[in-house]
């Protein structure tokens, strides 16, 4: 683990730092993993039993380009091996299904400038993974605002090419690159690119990346048609999870990186 000292470290209920603050590194070597929902860090915690005493010193950033490069700052200099985006993303080809996994070769922000990713480590975790695992390469879309209709997808996939988008990548990606540290983005698809995400989710998320319950009845009171889209998000959110579960397990604590 990376050497960390935090005087005053905020921490999610889930018991990972939300950032840490003062990080000092007192040895190299272990991955940094940014994880920005709760949701997709709790694979990172189911694996440390298949992981034993070697593990990536994860961080929960919360949401948004911002939050990610503040936590992917912090983990450059405590002496991180290399940078990894890992959660969820939206499909932006219409192709792809919730689960499925994503090494983009390239992130895409929102000024449009390309952010390559480690080809040999992304072989590496496609050799560790296969054929378990069926992988999708092609951009990663990194934007500051929520695509969250079928028709801002739709638009984004026409105008950039990307095969899906996140949030957080793009900001990991210049933090690697400006530290020379390799970085990868691992993806699994959530919402589908005719999927519309639920207005009364979105208003209920919090900047940790939590869904507040009371938050969320509220919302679903003023939406009531919105309740059944809740049961196809759940199933999607399943298959996600099983995806990243799997990807930890078979790329191990360095995710395939060699060296």
């Amino acid at each position: 683990m990376l050497g960390t000292r935090q005087r005053s470290a905020k921490r999610h209920p889930t018991g990972l730092p939300l950032v840490p603050l003062d990080v000092t590194a007192h040895h190299r070597g272990a991955l940094g993993v940014i994880a920005a929902l709760p949701g997709e860090a709790r694979s990172l915690r189911k694996s440390n039993a298949y992981w034993g005493g070697s593990r990536p010193e994860v961080v929960l950033s919360g949401v948004g380009p911002r939050a990610a490069g503040r936590a992917a700052e912090k983990l450059a200099w405590a002496g991180a091996a290399g940078l990894v985006s890992f959660g969820y993303a939206g499909a932006l080809n219409p192709a792809l299904k919730s689960g499925t996994l994503i090494l983009p070769d390239e992130i895409i922000d929102a000024e449009g400038n390309r952010h390559a990713t480690d080809r040999d480590w992304l072989r590496g975790l496609g050799a560790a993974i296969a054929p378990n695992v069926p992988v999708i390469t092609g951009p990663l879309l990194s934007v500051k605002r929520m695509l969250a209709s079928a028709e801002d997808k739709r638009a984004a996939h026409v105008e950039t090419g990307a095969v899906a988008v996140d949030m957080e990548s793009a900001a990991i990606a210049v933090v690697a690159a400006r530290h020379g540290l390799p970085f990868i983005a691992v993806r699994a698809v959530l919402d589908e690119a005719a999927q519309t995400l639920p207005s009364a989710v979105l208003a209920s998320v919090d900047e940790t990346g939590s869904v507040g319950l009371g938050r969320l009845m509220l919302a679903l009171l003023a939406r009531r048609r919105e309740i059944a889209t809740l049961i196809p998000l759940a199933r999607a959110a399943r298959a996600s999870n099983q995806t990243l579960l799997m990807v930890c397990r078979l790329g191990g604590p360095r995710f395939g990186l060699v060296g």
